[in-house]
């Protein structure tokens, strides 16, 4: 196995915890810490929806295709959302191509030839080399240099993109996690939007960015431990906030004793995991940006690991989680899909054994709610427990229940018209 091979395999691992909390309370005030370089809002938990306003659905973009690693890691194959394959690109052996890593900077037009935003990390060669790199027509260049990166995402179908450099200070015992955002053109003068001094060693997170009139606005983020080591099933997102890239000012959307999961393509939607406990119950909460207003989903009774991995569809009707029991490690690890209404009505579950015909993966797998290709139609990411390279794509339909092979290959993300 080589060693690129080795990291997109480890990189594409969803090492997930569901963080215990208990039901926040809303009304508190409470400031992301240690912040430098912004001014912290006075009325964090106040309503957002004057800086957040609900955003024009006309706007939101529906996925084109899809983005897979293939090739054993080598190539990043697209796909139309038929399951049609126009072609791939050869991935540069440095970079490290995954969900979190990685954007597509242009709109799909059915030829294989996007641009690539990646990371190279510091584990092969010279960190000079480190940091990001375009993939554009065979050709790569740099765009920065830098050594630790939290994530990186982007707007659908175009080149802008937000990331975090992480950079622990060993001697003064802090995480300092830096935010930036721009296009390949713009970023490599660009300065950080946020800088976040953390002696919790907590990262900041990039969720979403907020357009007006193709301009942005602002930036949602969360908060991530850093270093954690365990067995993890759902990712440790601690909180909401919103940054406002007008007057630099932050506000709190959840506190940072929930755990975040997702927001909604419409950004008005905002979906967190509550761990039952011998006071309060197990579920999924969604919250209404706009009115404060929350819908609340419990789970099903034995699932003593909880729920996580929300994806909400873009006309806000639909939600899909995942739901587990068990070690990861062990003969009683399940998995089951749920999907429902927003309101809670209607909830279908899809247990593990639903997906493993149409997978060819065996029986041992791990199955992931990827998100949507449409207002009704799920993508399942299924893959080989413990052999995380060997992984399918399906489609399903929640109107009909009918599910359907797509294609193999580590889902990247979404392509765009």
């Amino acid at each position: 196995m080589t060693n690129k091979t080795l990291t997109i395999i480890l990189t594409g691992l969803l090492a997930l915890l569901l963080a215990g909390c208990a039901q926040p309370a809303f009304e508190t005030p409470i400031n992301p810490p240690d912040q430098t370089g912004v001014q912290s809002s006075s009325d964090a938990g106040a309503n957002p929806s004057g800086s957040v306003a609900e955003p024009d659905p006309a706007l939101i973009r529906m996925p084109a295709g899809l983005a897979l690693v293939t090739g054993g890691g080598e190539d990043l194959s697209f796909f139309a959302l038929d399951g049609t394959a126009p072609g791939d690109i050869r991935l540069p052996e440095q970079g490290m191509i995954s969900r979190s890593t990685t954007h597509i900077a242009g709109a799909y037009t059915g030829k294989p030839d996007l641009p690539v935003v990646y990371f190279q990390p510091a584990d092969f060669g010279d960190c000079q080399d480190c940091g990001l790199w375009l993939l554009d027509h065979g050709q790569t260049r740099q765009i920065l240099q830098f050594n630790n990166l939290e994530a990186v995402i982007g707007v659908p179908g175009e080149d802008l993109i937000a990331f975090v450099e992480h950079r622990p200070l060993m001697e003064s015992n802090i995480l300092r996690s830096s935010m930036f955002i721009g296009d390949p053109a713009s970023l490599p003068s660009a300065q950080p939007v946020l800088v976040m001094d953390s002696h919790e060693s907590l990262g900041i997170v990039p969720v979403a960015i907020r357009l007006e009139a193709g301009t942005p606005v602002g930036i949602f983020y969360t908060q991530r431990p850093f270093g954690i080591g365990g067995e993890i099933v759902f990712d440790p997102l601690l909180g909401l906030f919103y940054l406002d890239l007008v007057t630099k000012s932050t506000s709190e959307i959840l506190p940072s004793t929930s755990a975040f999961s997702s927001l909604s393509p419409s950004l008005r939607l905002a979906a967190y995991s509550l761990r039952a406990t011998d006071n309060e119950k197990g579920g999924i909460k969604i919250r209404d940006l706009a009115n404060r207003q929350e819908k609340f989903i419990e789970t099903l009774k034995d699932r003593e690991r909880g729920a996580g991995l929300v994806v909400i569809s873009p006309d806000d009707r639909w939600l899909a989680w995942l739901e587990v029991r068990g070690g990861l490690s062990t003969d009683n690890f399940h998995a089951t899909i749920r999907v429902g209404n927003l309101d809670g009505s209607d909830i279908q579950d899809y247990p593990q054994e639903a997906f493993v015909k149409i997978a060819q993966l065996g029986e041992a797998i791990w199955v992931t709610p990827l998100g949507w290709l449409d207002n009704s139609k799920l993508l399942v990411g299924v893959r080989s427990m413990g052999r995380d390279s060997q992984a399918v794509n399906l489609s399903m339909d929640v109107l009909t229940g009918e599910i359907r092979y797509l294609a193999a290959g580590l889902f990247v993300g979404f392509l765009y018209p």
